[in-house]
């Protein structure tokens, strides 16, 4: 979850996969393998597929969203509905860009345009994996306590608001938390999730917070209605506070994001605004920033016959990361005219919303519990114990 990126997706809120909800488990969506041309499929042994409630023996096959076919080793191709692997062990993913093991349950269902995949597991497991995915064992304990009570009230809150889908949750980084499989559900994980156990954060009226968080703070944690600002009525109070230690400097100091600097040709920038701008060329680029700050609020494109299009900024780094690269990290940025070409010279990764993950294992090294750390980054809402979370969101 370390920026809002503006992924395609598609919500079936009205569709329903075989698989229902079973108490203490999570239905995951893993969004990202419904969008590649082709990924393989590698099952444990003693795994059971079913194709359209046939089963058959493969070990390995390759799956092809688009056209909604199955191909196993042996060449034998399959058109398909529903695919349903039932494991006690692993089930692998493997596109170009390498493979990813994932536990339980996995359904994929063929739609109209492609595919929906969905994977049923434990919570723990999840939670877990989610932990390790989002910090990881290098961040010290305590920030990752704080990290497993945000990760734990998120999930169940956005379970709650997804209660009509065929799924939970999101496996996508900028849509929901980072997802990646049971490799990064490490046993340390696992043990902070439990020293953490029945912890929540929520809001003042008793209802689950959605706690949101971020890689890399670049000084200033601002408030989540930032995501929805006006151009002519902007918040006149953005900053929830300064992210700063005692001399000045800033928390997220030792992450290895904290800096940018990064120039893009007028060319490159058309081309990764082509989903939402139709401009040949941008002769010069304004900044509307948030009050106070250096972060940027809306970004203004000027094109060759000097009209200003003006682009929520936190859209406008989304679109950049899509088309390729994530060097341009966060909102908080200047940019610099060299003939062509704009140079982006900024601080952060993420949206600079919530919790900063750098800045909260400073803040652990230094002495301060996770109870403080949630506190400090989350100041509306209220951490407490429940026992029964189940009955509690009924």
């Amino acid at each position: 979850m370390r920026f809002v990126l503006i992924v395609l997706i598609i919500f079936f809120s009205s569709y329903s996969l075989g698989a229902q909800a079973i108490p203490g488990s999570v239905r995951v969506n893993l969004t990202g393998y419904a969008y590649v041309s082709q990924f393989t499929l590698g099952f444990s042994q003693g795994s059971r597929v079913l194709v359209d409630k046939k089963q058959i023996k493969m070990s390995t096959c390759d799956v092809f969203p688009q056209k909604r076919l199955l191909v196993t080793a042996k060449g034998q191709v399959f058109g398909f509905n529903v695919v349903i692997i039932q494991t006690e062990d692993l089930t692998s993913f493997t596109t170009y860009m390498g493979t990813q093991d994932f536990k339980g349950r996995i359904e994929i269902q063929a739609l109209d345009d492609g595919i929906l995949i969905i994977n049923t597991v434990p919570v723990l497991d999840y939670l877990a994996s989610v932990l390790g995915g989002e910090m990881g064992e290098a961040f010290c304990d305590e920030a990752l306590k704080a990290q497993a009570v945000a990760i734990r009230s998120y999930y169940y809150a956005k379970r709650l608001r997804n209660k009509d889908l065929a799924y939970d949750v999101c496996n996508t980084d900028g849509i929901d938390m980072v997802y990646r499989g049971s490799t990064f559900a490490t046993p340390k994980m696992y043990d902070i999730v439990m020293q953490t156990k029945d912890l929540y954060l929520i809001q003042a009226d008793g209802a689950l917070a959605v706690p949101l968080f971020h890689s890399t703070s670049g000084g200033w944690i601002l408030k989540d209605e930032v995501f929805s600002s006006d151009f002519y009525n902007p918040p006149s109070h953005p900053v929830l506070r300064k992210d700063l230690d005692a001399g000045g400097r800033p928390l997220a100091l030792t992450s290895p994001y904290f800096e940018f600097d990064v120039t893009f040709f007028s060319q490159r920038l058309t081309r990764a605004l082509s989903p939402l701008l139709k401009m040949d060329y941008i002769t010069d680029i304004k900044l509307k920033n948030f009050a106070d700050t250096d972060c940027v609020d809306f970004i203004g494109l000027v094109d060759e016959a000097y009209n200003v299009h003006w682009l929520k900024a936190f859209r406008f780094v989304s679109l950049i990361q899509q088309s390729g690269t994530l060097k341009l990290g966060s909102i908080q940025f200047v940019v610099e005219k060299q003939g062509g070409s704009f140079r982006f010279i900024g601080r952060g990764f993420g949206h600079q919303c919530g919790m900063s993950q750098y800045s909260a294992d400073t803040l652990g090294r230094s002495g301060y519990s996770y109870r403080e750390i949630l506190l400090r980054y989350y100041p509306q809402y209220r951490l407490v114990k429940i026992a029964d979370i189940e009955e509690y969101i009924k």
